[in-house]
């Protein structure tokens, strides 16, 4: 879907059903045309260590829900 719709902005979450969003962002950095994309990263998961793997993945930020 971002492929498809290539959006200016995207919010991925680090748990989901079927994927986790850092494996849509480490997928999206690999693509040119996806590769700008800033991507923010939304968990529960407050450990350092995810944090850190997001941002080295490429996110731009990183938010700890719940977002107020």
């Amino acid at each position: 879907m971002v492929e498809q719709y290539r959006p200016r902005v995207a919010l991925l979450d680090v748990m989901m059903p079927r994927i986790s969003g850092l494996s849509i962002l480490e997928s999206m950095r690999q693509m040119p045309q996806l590769a700008h994309i800033p991507v923010i990263v939304l968990t529960a998961m407050t450990d350092q260590a995810t944090r850190l793997h997001a941002l080295e993945l490429g996110a731009c930020d990183f938010l700890s829900k719940p977002v107020d």
